[in-house]
């Protein structure tokens, strides 16, 4: 064959090549992009999942903090309370204390007194 039909052939095969892989390049070009829509389609889907999980658990969290802080002032209120009766009993053991004292101090008095009728009458 001669050189110019040799570059004519492989001219017009290097031609059709190109445009093969041109139009492969083409569909496959238009694949990615269809991919990349999906991709970001789920990735969007995705992030709001999860922007929807983290509102709900700051909601949940929001009413947690509220529960918490309400049962630490009832916590306070008892734990006043719950001084000033400790405060009462104190108080009140005091006095029985003082008052047993002189219990004691009469029943002293009185076996004493016992003691010295019981002597002289014998």
């Amino acid at each position: 064959m001669e050189p110019a039909v040799i570059a004519a052939v492989i001219s017009v095969t290097g031609a059709g090549l190109l445009g093969g892989v041109g139009f492969f390049l083409q569909r496959l070009d238009k694949k990615f992009d269809r991919l990349d829509q999906k991709i970001d389609q789920r990735l969007e889907a995705f992030e709001e999942r999860i922007n929807l999980k983290v509102d709900g658990l700051e909601s949940r969290i929001e009413k947690l903090e509220g529960k918490v802080e309400a049962l630490g002032v009832e916590l306070r209120s008892e734990l006043a309370s719950l001084k000033l009766t400790v405060g009462k009993i104190e108080f009140a053991q005091d006095h029985h204390s003082e008052q047993l004292a002189l219990i004691a101090g009469y029943s002293e008095r009185i076996a004493r007194l016992e003691g010295a009728v019981f002597n002289a009458e014998s």
